[in-house]
């Protein structure tokens, strides 16, 4: 069924990048990334979860500001990330996600170095160039200001089984009850 292997990571993940990002950009050149954000590369953040280095894609919760949510695909061989917002509006909105999302494409060469991912993938190159990012024009979009975590949580799921995300409003609410009955049942399923 897949024939990608890949690590789909928390919100702890993205708040961890987020909250030292400032502390990386005071000092790039002696920056080394703690445990905490290592062991998501490792494989041992979230549990269960899968090391990296076997991985071809992450995939990540974005948050912004406490008040919207999107979904990032990062393509580690192709160093490259692509951001899916529900609601991509202007190119005010389009630069503000991008800009919010930026602290990924620094960091994430650095967690890769310091989490021994390239030592495990000696075909890739260990620089720390930044990766590259791409807000995706076409994916679904929300006709409301509330629904962006379903579709972010959606966008990941779908992704990560590597079908093109195709759904609508129509089928939000049909996803939120399924989300709360999983988990009130602890059968959380995608």
């Amino acid at each position: 069924m897949f024939t990608n292997t890949c690590a789909i990571l928390d919100v702890l993940f993205w708040s961890s990048i987020k909250g030292r990002y400032p502390i990386w950009s005071a000092s790039r050149s002696t920056y080394s990334c703690d445990a905490t954000l290592c062991n998501y590369v490792r494989g041992r953040s979230p549990k269960p979860s899968v090391s990296w280095r076997i991985c071809d894609y992450v995939y990540i919760p974005v948050n912004n500001g406490g008040a919207h949510w999107l979904a990032a695909c990062v393509d580690l061989k192709a160093r490259h990330i692509d951001l899916y917002d529900p609601n991509m509006g202007n190119k005010y909105v389009q630069n503000r996600e991008l800009k919010n999302a930026e602290c990924l494409t620094y960091m994430l060469p650095y967690l890769l170095r310091d989490g021994g991912y390239y030592g495990k993938n000696p075909d890739m190159s260990p620089t720390l160039d930044p990766f590259t990012m791409t807000m995706i024009k076409d994916a679904p979009r929300q006709d409301n200001g509330g629904d962006c975590g379903v579709y972010a949580l959606k966008f990941i799921e779908y992704m990560s089984s590597e079908e093109n995300p195709s759904f609508g409003p129509q089928d939000i609410m049909f996803f939120r009850k399924k989300y709360a009955v999983d988990l009130y049942f602890n059968k959380l399923s995608m």
